[in-house]
């Protein structure tokens, strides 16, 4: 599976090939398309997640941890390397299925100034969401619009909860409780699929944790975070139906 990776400091993160300031001069004549257009994703099988949307993702995807020095966790969309199940031929996301925050804030993302060490939106340079012919202006009468400030708002939620998210991760560690997964998945057609390279909390370990823990974890919230990632191991067979 994919290693996605965190928000950028010298690389870029997932989907995102060349970012830029956005500026109210140089993009005054630049538009938001009110469709939205996702084909950006069909690439790739694996979608960050932050902890606040593991209780919503946990209906639609597998849940699991991307292996690296920090996992991060990610919402499985498909049972192949370079393909996203969740998209059909025109870029929508499939019906009343939960979108990823990671998806939805593209093409905006935050990114740290090097030297001032300031947050600055940002936006992929390029990307078809963004143009002149887009019914959604980005600034008027030199003034970022409503498009902007809830880009730059959404951005910030989710770079706060990212922080959240590492915290829980970092527990995960601390306790030694994400192992290798490894889960095989029968295809309508009697194939098997074999999915592998990820992390996944080991359940008897979670279940033998120390009482004042878990107290600990359940004043954080993290409990239910575990028991949705629990929970979303039945999608598997989801993915398996979708690629029927």
């Amino acid at each position: 599976m994919p290693q996605p990776s965190k928000e950028p400091t010298a690389a870029l993160p997932l989907f995102y090939n060349k970012v830029r300031p956005l500026d109210r001069v140089q993009d005054a004549a630049l538009r938001a398309h009110r469709t939205a257009d996702f084909r950006f994703s069909a690439k790739t099988n694996a979608i960050p997640l932050v902890a606040e949307e593991f209780p919503f993702a946990a209906g639609d995807y597998p849940i699991v941890f991307a292996a690296g020095t920090i996992p991060v966790p990610v919402a499985v969309t498909g049972l192949e390397l370079d393909k996203n199940l969740m998209l059909d031929q025109s870029g929508n996301w499939l019906a009343r299925s939960y979108i990823p925050a990671y998806v939805r804030r593209f093409p905006f993302i935050l990114v740290e100034e090097p030297e001032s060490k300031q947050l600055v939106l940002c936006y992929e340079e390029g990307a078809p969401q963004l143009s002149p012919r887009g019914e959604l202006g980005l600034f008027e009468n030199n003034e970022p619009t409503d498009v902007v400030k809830r880009a730059l708002d959404f951005c910030m939620a989710l770079r706060q909860q990212g922080e959240t998210t590492d915290a829980f991760v970092q527990a995960l560690l601390e306790h030694k409780l994400l192992d290798p997964g490894h889960v095989e998945v029968e295809l309508p057609d009697g194939r098997q699929a074999k999915m592998d390279g990820f992390l996944a909390i080991d359940r008897a370990k979670f279940q033998n944790l120390p009482a004042d823990t878990i107290a600990a974890w359940h004043k954080n919230g993290w409990l239910d975070l575990v028991y949705a990632h629990f929970l979303s191991s039945s999608r598997w067979q989801k993915l398996a139906e979708i690629t029927a």
